[in-house]
């Protein structure tokens, strides 16, 4: 596949492609209203995808004892959110909208007494720096038994439910990224690693950047980051052809080289972040999204959907409660015109992008090109993964020759169809 690099901007929403997320809290429905009903308004209102909670809080919150036999190890309650994964999967088909799980994948609850058993044995083991907060608390991405867990969990949810993606967020512990760390995890995994990897003790190490030995443990931790990533994506996967997966990127890692890094190389199919500045590391993933916070005040709520983000393909609506149905419904009109999910069918998109550009009337190599590739789209071998990746990188030199509109038109066509090669 081209590694070009990504250009920033070009929105997929000229088209009629927009992402529109509805993220839906850690908590239960409404009880005057069903979860199908709440679901069929929010199709109507102009959401395509929903996201649910899968894992949060060192809980599972999906029935756990229907499907067979459980990974080990496994902690002994979920959270008993009752079946509502299921529910929302099935009312989500019913209206035609992508389902997102959501796991929030290092983060316990405040109050380790209501952590499972087993969690909470690893937690108490890991040491936190000194002037790091005292909670939430968080487990060590760098211990064994957590990332078996964590694939255990998140391979069965794939496994065991339809959904379309997952997104993952709290993946590192906060101030992981930062320079120097606010987290410096001390545990007997990490201790351990350091002492085979970089030959020093890492009970000794102080956070100075100028230190050479500090310098080494900064990008050894956040290449095991990665290394941690890429094993739970890959086991995600294995679990479910086509899921696509989305990265909620803290603001403190935007900045990051090893970020960066990590979408320019595919580790993730999309990026998740609270603003799309364009010098951004989720800018250079395939799908950019824009995470907007609100409440259900109609006029909170337009503000959210209609704030500037003109450089994403999507937007997710986080919901600090569970919306009412009744509620949702007067909100049709925030966001206009229909749109389609980017993720939902790339070829279709882009072949829905390219019909809207006109090219049967316009001339130059450029439209030539272009009327070229939505010509083979037709074709029985369109889905064809190294066909996919030839038309990527001829549509990114329309891209950076192109000097009108068929630049973004082009630079959006090979994002898509790099996305396509991938599922």
């Amino acid at each position: 596949m081209s590694e070009k690099p990504l250009p920033v901007g070009g929105r997929l929403g000229f088209a009629g492609i927009e992402s529109r997320i509805l993220r839906l809290p850690l908590s239960k429905p409404q009880p005057n209203g069903s979860v199908g009903d709440l679901v069929a308004v929010a199709a109507e209102a102009g959401f395509n995808g929903v996201a649910v909670p899968v894992y949060a809080s060192g809980r599972i919150c999906w029935p756990n004892e229907s499907h067979g036999r459980r990974p080990r190890p496994w902690p002994e309650a979920a959270l008993g959110l009752g079946d509502l994964l299921p529910l929302v999967c099935a009312a989500a088909s019913q209206a035609g909208l992508l389902v997102y799980g959501c796991a929030s994948l290092l983060n316990l609850d405040e109050s380790l007494g209501a952590v499972p058993r087993l969690l909470r044995r690893w937690q108490v083991e890991t040491e936190r720096s000194p002037g790091f907060s005292d909670g939430p608390y968080y487990l060590c991405s760098n211990r064994p038994e957590v990332r078996r867990f964590l694939g255990d969990v998140m391979s069965a949810m794939v496994s065991a439910y339809p959904v379309d993606g997952v997104i993952l967020d709290t993946f590192a512990v906060p101030g992981q990224f930062c320079a120097p760390a606010q987290a410096l995890c001390r545990c007997a995994a990490c201790s351990s690693a350091v002492d085979r990897s970089l030959l020093f003790d890492l009970r000794k190490l102080t956070s100075d950047p100028d230190d050479d030995r500090y310098r080494r443990w900064s990008e050894w931790q956040v290449q095991r980051l990665g290394d941690f990533l890429s094993g739970l994506i890959g086991r995600m996967i294995a679990g479910r052809r086509g899921l696509r997966i989305l990265l909620e990127v803290p603001p403190e890692a935007e900045a990051h080289p090893a970020m960066r890094e990590w979408m320019e190389q595919r580790l993730v199919h999309g990026a998740i972040s609270r603003e799309a500045s364009s010098d951004a590391a989720s800018q250079h993933a395939l799908l950019r999204f824009v995470c907007r916070e609100t409440g259900w005040d109609e006029k909170e709520f337009h503000t959210a959907v209609n704030s500037p983000h003109p450089e994403s393909d999507g937007i997710v609506i986080r919901c600090a409660s569970w919306p009412d149905a009744d509620a949702l419904v007067l909100l049709q009109s925030a966001f206009g015109q229909p749109a389609r999910p980017a993720e939902g069918d790339p070829l279709a998109s882009v072949i829905e992008i390219l019909d809207s550009a006109g090219l049967q009337g316009r001339r130059g190599p450029e439209a030539g090109t272009l009327r070229h590739i939505r010509e083979v789209l037709d074709s029985t071998d369109a889905r064809h993964p190294d066909l996919l990746a030839d038309l990527a990188s001829d549509c990114w030199h329309v891209a950076s020759s192109a000097r009108d509109d068929l630049a973004a038109v082009a630079g959006s066509a090979a994002r898509l169809l790099q996305l396509a090669a991938l599922l």
